[in-house]
């Protein structure tokens, strides 16, 4: 079972490029994942999120 929806994908994409800024300017993986969680994205999505990010830096 996949973490994300079809119809999810752009959403996460556009978080996924959010975090690879954020991650740029020196913000923390915990305050990114707060943010995450904050807009809607479960804990489990949020680190998924984080980690594609990280892999494009």
């Amino acid at each position: 079972m996949s973490l994300f929806e079809d119809w999810q994908a752009d959403d996460r994409d556009a978080a996924v490029e959010w975090v690879v800024g954020e991650l740029g300017e020196g913000e923390q993986e915990r305050t990114l994942l707060m943010q995450l969680q904050g807009t809607g994205w479960s804990a489990q999505q949020s680190r998924a999120i984080y980690d594609m990010a990280r892999n494009q830096q």
